[in-house]
């Protein structure tokens, strides 16, 4: 009868050992499904960090691009009015040099 008692004290002790291994293995699972929620959660915070810089650097992106263009803008305007005010220096040179008084003989004409 000793032998049965070895069998059942064998299937017992081994029913606590599967069962102790269950568990360990079920605290594992725990903590790779916590840890997975952290990394997962982590990866939104980095998506929602790298979707906001996104948009910021196109809205500087577009800002730059309207600046660049008011300054070309502004250049050609410069350009323009130092043309006209060349020309309109030349024409009042041009005035000045026609409608200079004219001295003969100490009379002015």
């Amino acid at each position: 009868m000793l032998a049965p008692f070895a069998v059942c004290l064998f299937v017992e002790y081994s029913l606590l050992c599967l069962q102790d291994r269950y568990e360990a293995l079920e605290n594992t699972l725990k903590t790779i499904n916590r840890n997975s929620c952290k990394r997962g959660l982590s990866l939104a915070e980095a998506k929602r960090t790298f979707e906001s810089a996104q948009r910021e650097w196109g809205a500087n992106k577009k800002t730059l691009e309207d600046a660049i263009m008011d300054l070309v803008a502004a250049e050609k305007n410069l350009a323009e009015d130092r043309y006209c005010q060349e020309s309109d220096a030349q024409a009042h040179e041009e005035r000045v040099r026609v409608n200079k008084p004219v001295a003969y003989w100490g009379i002015f004409f």
